[in-house]
């Protein structure tokens, strides 16, 4: 898994969706992007090569709506390639996510909180994150860059939602 960075907006990051992923796993730069850095000698993560790396440091997304568990986060010095967002992670706490070809979507409790686009050269979801800010992704937001962006969905939120609310 390698980053594009050409193509994450400035004051961005990029963080991987993923299904296969147990815990979230952030690259040790990343720390001041997160919220509540505790540096330790955890775990050790393993990795699709069978090969494993040792965890530096625990944080959490700053992402609203989610319990501290569904932020919590490892950091690892090892990581040089990409962030992974664990889709486990968050159903565990409640989450719905929708992944269509094209698209991803977190719901919890009829808010969107996450959306990504489907990297077809690796099979995972790009993920946005802003750097050094609460990610504040909400209906607004996303209305408001449907509105400037026709491509943006081909779903409109309120779909969204109604789809993930009907699959309970």
């Amino acid at each position: 898994l390698s980053l594009n960075n050409s193509l994450v907006p400035e004051n961005y990051i990029l963080a991987k969706g993923d299904s296969g992923a147990s815990k979230h796993c952030f690259a040790l730069k990343e720390q001041q992007n997160l919220q509540h850095v505790r540096f330790i000698q955890g775990p050790e993560i393993k990795l699709p090569n069978d090969s494993t790396i040792q965890t530096t440091a625990t944080g959490h997304i700053p992402i609203k709506n989610l319990s501290k568990n569904a932020t919590k986060t490892y950091l690892l010095k090892d990581l040089k390639q990409t962030n992974l967002i664990s889709l486990g992670q968050l159903c565990d706490d409640g989450c719905h996510i929708l992944l269509t070809k094209k698209k991803l979507y977190v719901c919890k409790e009829k808010q969107l909180l996450l959306q990504g686009y489907r990297n077809h050269a690796d099979g995972l979801w790009d993920i946005t994150l802003p750097q050094k800010i609460p990610i504040k992704i909400n209906a607004m937001i996303f209305q408001k860059n449907q509105i400037k962006n026709k491509s943006f969905t081909s779903l409109p939120l309120k779909n969204v939602i109604n789809v993930i609310n009907h699959r309970r």
